[in-house]
């Protein structure tokens, strides 16, 4: 136990974990202070959580799958990083849809955590080959997803540029579509997981 605690990809996202913390005290720090809180200042934040909690998440993947780390604590671990890094941004965006989106988000999580622990292939393997067109292209396994990338990135963009400037943006814009597909694909995802639950239910009661 110890030492999947101290793998290489384990420690990133206790780094992670920190920077993300740091960063949601200094914004409370600053709230409850009433202090100004100018674009400059909003955007140092952004490109704080940027580099910090989001860029790391790259990394620590490559660095599982190189010396063969991966396990299933990584796997959740890091699932819950990155849903703290999505209820941040999109709490602090200030936009009137974000509870409902991180209510949607949250739920996918907790079948996907199930899913880590249930399933003895990959949850991503089998949206690949059961899910819609869309999950399957989102999900298609190669090197380098370009799709996927700009999907993901897009999910962090769009709230976080509302959060600098208080509207939306030549970047926002940009980000839309991604942030559209990245919903879709979430929706399309929590029916495979379901579904297959169902069957598998009814497998055990036939």
């Amino acid at each position: 136990m110890n030492k999947i605690l101290l793998y290489p990809c384990n420690v990133l996202g206790y780094i992670r974990l920190i920077m993300l913390l740091c960063a949601i005290v200094f914004i409370y720090f600053y709230h409850y202070n009433n202090w100004p809180f100018g674009y400059e200042l909003r955007f140092a934040v952004a490109i704080w959580l940027f580099i910090g909690p989001s860029a790391i998440d790259a990394i620590d993947g490559y660095v599982a799958r190189k010396y063969r780390h991966a396990t299933k604590f990584g796997a959740l671990f890091e699932l819950t990083i990155d849903m703290l890094v999505h209820t941040v941004v999109w709490s602090i965006s200030g936009l009137a849809i974000a509870p409902v989106i991180l209510v949607f988000e949250w739920v996918v999580a907790l079948y996907i955590a199930a899913f880590t622990l249930y399933e003895d292939t990959s949850w991503k393997k089998m949206l690949a080959n059961e899910g819609g067109w869309l999950t399957r292209v989102y999900y298609k396994p190669m090197k380098y997803n370009i799709f996927c990338e700009y999907c993901n990135l897009a999910h962090f963009v769009f709230p976080i540029t509302f959060f600098v400037c208080g509207s939306m943006t030549t970047l926002g814009c940009i980000a839309l579509p991604g942030i559209i597909v990245y919903e879709i694909v979430s929706v399309g995802m929590l029916c495979v997981f379901i579904k297959v639950l169902l069957n598998d239910n009814v497998d055990e009661t036939s």
